[in-house]
């Protein structure tokens, strides 16, 4: 009876050991991603340790919630005690900032109820804005170069047809105004011999 009753206990002393050093491990694991992402001094490179934090949790809820749980609470514990790095590093990126209040501000039953992915999704959701907008943005300023570009060829274009046809008509003018001259001067010429021929007849 002893021999069984020291197995149990020697079965729950390993158990509790080994769930013990599981959650050690977890709290290791977040806080090494997170010191990682925050010492590096880029913000894309916090960015992608928080959603890994956020990809974790998703993963262990279905597996193990209390774990879950746990490796949140020790997400929140870095950011809070961190606060001020974290929000010098982020500076005036609302997406990142909407992440780290997501993770921060989730309660332990949030991670079982979903409401925490929700909350996520709303913050990573504010990217696609941004980077929409940026898009956008960039469209019109290409939009308007494009505009520019065509209107000051279309402007060189006219200037060149109308200086083209100024020269033309310059021509045409010098022309006319030439054969004008040459048919004086023939009349003059055949005005002289008509009066050389009645002359002669005199």
């Amino acid at each position: 009876m002893k021999k069984l009753f020291f197995a149990l206990m020697a079965v729950v002393a390993i158990s509790f050991t080994a769930c013990s050093g599981s959650k050690g491990d977890a709290a290791a694991e977040v806080t090494e991603s997170l010191e990682q992402g925050l010492s590096s001094g880029d913000a894309n490179s916090f960015k992608d340790k928080l959603t890994g934090v956020v990809d974790k949790v998703k993963t262990l809820v279905t597996q193990n919630p209390e774990q879950a749980k746990e490796y949140l609470a020790k997400a929140q514990e870095f950011l809070k005690a961190n606060a001020d790095k974290v929000t010098a590093l982020v500076g005036n990126n609302a997406t990142i900032a909407g992440l780290v209040s997501a993770i921060t501000e989730a309660k332990p039953d949030d991670v079982i109820s979903g409401l925490f992915g929700a909350a996520v999704d709303k913050a990573q959701g504010a990217q696609d804005a941004v980077e929409g907008a940026v898009e956008g943005a960039q469209d019109a300023v290409e939009g308007a170069v494009e505009g520019a570009v065509q209107g000051a060829q279309d402007a060189v274009e006219g200037a060149v047809q109308g200086a083209q046809q100024a020269v033309e008509g310059a021509v045409q003018g010098a022309q006319e105004a030439a054969q004008q001259q040459v048919d004086q001067v023939k009349e003059n010429v055949n005005e002289g011999l008509q009066k050389a021929v009645d002359q002669i007849k005199l």
